[in-house]
């Protein structure tokens, strides 16, 4: 059965679609500041720097933006990122944070935990290629590690990848980052002209399978912090089938559902529906895919909660995914 918009009876879900990978570069003689600003929206649009990879060439990487957010945040899509350079290795921390309790080390090294499980357990489900590991780093503040598997027995194309900026933005590039973007510039008491301090990292993913009844694969998970009181958690995991199994999408929905559950009762329905707006194609007036969650500006809690809730999250894709490509 084709996978068609009908909601699922089991669970419900109605529309995802995964942000588009663009490859290459544009060299674009915009200002460094312009170039920050993309960098930034960039991974608030949850999409990955250096996806480029995905082509496999050794390139500076190209920002792609999420076109919900914004005109600023879809201009940010053909502004290249200026002083990027590639690294033999990548460094054992991408952060300059000294205190390697602080959130911002923890979601560092979180992530790049959840990039090497990840990746390990879909060479294993593969069998046959591997992830290439590409690190660079940012003049202006920042750096990453892209990992992408091409040609693979079970994956055509897979890209998870590691993004750690930090700078100082515009306003303009705030607001297209997060609604609350007027209420934060408040909370700091920042001036017309006033550039903000920002702090973000991000993972994200895409994976393509060859064989058309294994679901393509979408998540990303990040941190944006611009102060010790101005910080959000983002991010979620969708699928995209093109034909219709339902225990698939019972297993798949149930794994977050079950981890939603354990924090709130109301995250798994909220989150949900917000996948499925989110990702809705409304030139369309259709859905694609069968959802999964989708969460921004997360901060009604305290950070350790949210915190475990997004390790919970991003460790469970291999759990929640892999069981759908083997059985197929």
């Amino acid at each position: 059965m084709r996978a068609t918009a009908d909601p699922l009876r089991a669970t419900g879900p109605s529309s995802v679609t995964t942000n588009a990978a663009r490859g290459g570069t544009r060299a674009v003689p915009f200002a460094q500041e312009q170039a920050a600003r993309a960098a930034f929206v960039a991974i608030a649009g949850g999409c990955v720097l250096a996806i480029a990879g995905l082509l496999r060439a050794r390139s500076i990487p190209s920002t792609c933006v999420n076109v919900h957010r914004s005109d600023d945040a879809s201009d940010a899509a053909i502004w290249a990122v200026s002083g990027v350079k590639e690294l033999q290795e990548a460094p054992p921390v991408i952060g300059r944070d000294p205190d390697a309790h602080s959130l911002r080390r923890r979601m560092e090294a979180l992530l790049r935990r959840g990039q090497e499980e990840i990746c390990a357990a879909v060479e294993k489900c593969d069998g046959k290629a591997t992830f290439r590991t590409d690190a660079w780093m940012r003049d202006d503040g920042g750096g990453g590690i892209s990992k992408v598997l091409v040609d693979g027995a079970v994956w055509e194309k897979a890209g998870v990848n590691l993004s750690v900026v930090w700078g100082a933005m515009p306003q303009a590039a705030l607001a297209a980052a997060t609604e609350k973007a007027p209420e934060y510039i408040k909370k700091m008491k920042l001036k017309p002209g006033d550039r903000v301090p920002f702090f973000a990292c991000g993972l994200s993913c895409v994976m393509h399978p060859r064989n058309p009844h294994c679901p393509t694969m979408h998540f990303n998970y990040r941190l944006f912090e611009i102060n010790d009181k101005v910080w959000w958690f983002a991010g979620g995991t969708d699928i995209t089938p093109a034909y219709l199994d339902e225990e698939d999408m019972r297993h798949f929905h149930g794994t977050y559902k079950k981890i939603c559950d354990k924090y709130d009762a109301r995250f798994y329905e909220k989150f949900k529906k917000w996948a499925d707006e989110y990702f809705r194609i409304p030139h369309r007036g259709e859905t694609r895919g069968l959802g999964g969650i989708f969460f921004d500006d997360l901060n009604d809690r305290d950070q350790d909660t949210l915190f475990k809730f997004c390790e919970e999250c991003l460790l469970a894709v291999p759990g929640a995914y892999l069981p759908i490509i083997e059985k197929h």
